[in-house]
């Protein structure tokens, strides 16, 4: 089966739509699945990383540069329908730009299902921002390319439920993201070597793109409230904050709150890591943290918890029902006490988290192995050579 992979950024530093098509394009190649992936690019960096998908037997296409909010590109059409006719299903990912619209509207032409995944893109939160231009671009064609879709990909339940507003026709598939649970270990000795400023404190870990919808202001704001909190147990933990912030200005942002609460010597910044320094993070910490206002899935969690990291989440965050079902963390209300208070519970209590270290590992590899994703979706795709727009 000849799956076609539509997206239209694969830069790292874009965050988990990327990480995620990277683990499921590898995987569908790995049990026998001919896939291809078709991307445009505005950072170099997308340009650059299509290697990361050939190196792993997946044929990639990048093309490029594309400007503007839509990301456009001249002569998109005659390049994708290339693509497309030679698919049996066409897999689109993200939501807003030129790519997988023109992706919609040639698999239609040539009678190919496609399926879509919106990456939280359509869910009423994240709707609100923006609204007007969203909405317009809705109704001027979105709302129709949404329609001809075979199905649409749902990581989560909760993301489905808040996408309902819409009333969409295609049919909804939950499928999660994965983790590669053969990935290499991380060394914690390596990461503190790097980063001596650590001294001997334990490593409370944040690890994602620094934006505002991430919640670093409620983080930063409830770390600093412990640190202050006398004989906390916080005052031997550093915030490791590991993240880029390609293209916007937030880092400005965090760096004054630091400033603010007088984190100075206590929060360390470490920018953009990946591959093995980033594994070297994950053994570095003792808690994991993603305090999101809105979050599709985490794969960042994911991550944290095959690195058997217990891990201290906000409800909006897609996987926190997974965290407590699982019982290798726990959830907190989206406000600074709430937060404040589990991240202390979780800091005091050594014995907890050290006994919790293998479960973590245990149940991610269980649930969220890519291999058995991968093969759920070879299911998922059978059903849809039925569905034609002929």
């Amino acid at each position: 089966m000849r799956i076609l992979h539509v997206i239209s950024g694969i830069a790292r530093e874009q965050g988990g739509p990327t990480f995620a098509l990277e683990g499921l394009a590898r995987a569908q190649h790995q049990i026998g699945l001919d896939v291809t992936v078709v991307a445009t690019w505005q950072m170099i960096e997308g340009r650059d990383n299509a290697k990361t998908f050939l190196d792993m037997g997946v044929k990639c296409h990048v093309y490029g540069p594309a400007h503007g909010k839509f990301s456009k590109l001249a002569g998109l059409s005659d390049i994708l329908a290339g693509h497309v006719k030679n698919a049996d299903v066409v897999h689109i990912h993200a939501m807003w730009e030129e790519v997988q619209h023109v992706a919609a509207v040639e698999a239609r032409k040539a009678g190919v299902p496609y399926v879509w995944r919106a990456c939280n893109a359509i869910s009423r939160p994240i709707m609100e921002k923006n609204y007007w231009l969203k909405r317009g671009v809705l109704a001027w064609r979105l709302k129709r390319d949404l329609n001809g879709a075979a199905a649409m990909h749902y990581a989560t339940a909760n993301e489905r439920n808040e996408s309902a507003w819409l009333n969409l026709k295609p049919r909804a598939i939950v499928e999660p993201n994965g983790i590669d649970v053969s990935a290499a270990a991380g060394d914690e000795a390596r990461f503190r070597a790097a980063w001596p400023q650590l001294r001997g404190d334990r490593v409370l870990l944040f690890v994602g793109r620094l934006n505002r919808e991430k919640g670093l202001d409620l983080l930063i704001e409830a770390y600093a409230r412990l640190i202050r909190a006398g004989p906390s147990p916080a005052r031997n933990w550093s915030l490791v904050i590991v993240g880029g912030d390609p293209g916007r200005p937030y880092r400005g942002v965090v760096d004054l709150l630091i400033e603010e609460h007088a984190l100075g010597g206590r929060v360390l910044l470490t920018g953009h890591l990946e591959g093995q320094a980033k594994a070297d993070a994950y053994a570095a910490a003792d808690l994991f943290v993603l305090p999101s206002r809105s979050e599709n899935f985490g794969n960042v969690v994911l991550e944290a918890l095959a690195a058997g990291v217990p891990t201290v989440v906000t409800r909006g965050v897609g996987l926190a029902k997974d965290v407590e079902s699982m019982g290798v963390g726990a959830i907190a209300d989206y406000s600074v006490d709430s937060l404040a208070s589990v991240l202390s519970e979780w800091m005091a209590d050594d014995a907890r988290r050290e006994r919790l270290s293998e479960h973590c590992r245990a149940s991610v590899a269980d649930r969220f192995a890519w291999r058995a994703i991968a093969e759920r979706w070879r299911s998922h795709y059978q059903p849809l050579h039925s569905y034609s727009h002929r």
